[in-house]
């Protein structure tokens, strides 16, 4: 192998290793901009959402209505300050207690039809017995 030849292979090696390096530092200054841009993302919505917060109590400490916050953004806000358990939580406590309101209607109406038809009022009674219209 001659001076050249040798001279050769270690040009091309220091270019390849340079290269590499070059690689790494981009791929490295890279994952530095991205994670800095997601970390500024996400404090821009935690602004965002305090916004949102604020004026939802500024409403309702002045005792507006929601006029410019739909409920869904209202249930959202909840979900994301309660957090997810709590949230299911609630929510399956609201779902049983209508589901319990309207057990508790159904009977009512049941037990009022049995006593409009079948009762004190007896219509079936006096219709059977032609008193009805005496």
């Amino acid at each position: 192998m001659s001076i050249s030849d040798m001279m050769d292979t270690a040009k091309q090696f220091f270019n390849t290793f340079g290269n590499v390096v070059a690689d790494i530092w981009d791929d490295f200054v890279n994952a530095l901009i991205t994670a800095f841009t997601s970390i500024y993302e996400f404090h821009s919505m935690l602004v965002d959402q305090n916004i949102v917060m604020q004026d939802m109590i500024d409403q309702i400490s002045a005792g507006n209505t929601f006029d410019g916050v739909s409920l869904v953004t209202f249930i959202g806000a909840y979900r994301y300050l309660a957090g997810e358990a709590l949230f299911m939580y609630t929510y399956l406590i609201i779902i049983a207690g209508a589901g319990f309101m309207v057990y508790k209607l159904i009977l009512a109406i049941i037990n009022f039809i049995k006593n409009v038809f079948f009762g004190s009022g007896d219509i079936v009674g006096k219709i059977a017995g032609g008193k009805l219209f005496k």
